[in-house]
């Protein structure tokens, strides 16, 4: 919000100032300078996690952007353009968001005999983010999609897909 009034008040600046000194040129260099100092504010948004081979921040970052946009048509009197463009923001971000939740598609499975005993006991069982990882009762480590159900002869495989 304080982002897009910045904006609003750049434009509303060489506005301001007498014909003899406004021109196009005074407006174009403005936008430019918006466009290009809120995309440095943006790109100090974006985290690169190399560890995990993720970049985080993207979303952020171009909302900052898509922000200082809408304050620059308000400040230009482009109310309508602006109405349009923060109900288009909205409605993308939400999707976004909606997105970004990964599926998950549960295959239910019968354990029989050993492979019963075997499962692992629900208070051992840790879930990271795109897998889930599990001890057995001889303390092994396991990175699978088994989860063990309610029942104790039966166990769930979560597939993860995130959409983005």
């Amino acid at each position: 919000m304080v982002l897009s009034l910045g904006a609003t008040l750049f434009i509303l600046l060489p506005l301001q100032i007498p014909q003899d000194y406004s021109s196009v040129n005074a407006l174009s260099h403005t936008v430019q300078g918006i466009a290009t100092g809120v995309g440095f504010i943006g790109a100090g948004l974006i985290l690169q996690q190399s560890h995990r081979g993720k970049v985080k921040g993207l979303t952020s970052a171009a909302t900052i952007w898509a922000t200082a946009a809408l304050g620059t048509a308000v400040g230009f009197g482009l109310w309508q353009l602006a109405a349009v463009g923060t109900v288009a923001m909205l409605i993308v971000l939400s999707g976004v968001k909606q997105a970004k939740q990964p599926i998950a598609l549960r295959l239910v499975r019968s354990a029989k005999g050993a492979a019963a005993e075997s499962l692992p006991e629900r208070s051992k069982v840790r879930s990271h983010p795109s897998r889930f990882s599990f001890y057995s009762k001889r303390n092994q480590l396991f990175q699978a999609g088994l989860v063990p159900n309610y029942s104790p002869k039966r166990f769930e495989m979560f597939l993860l897909f995130p959409l983005v």
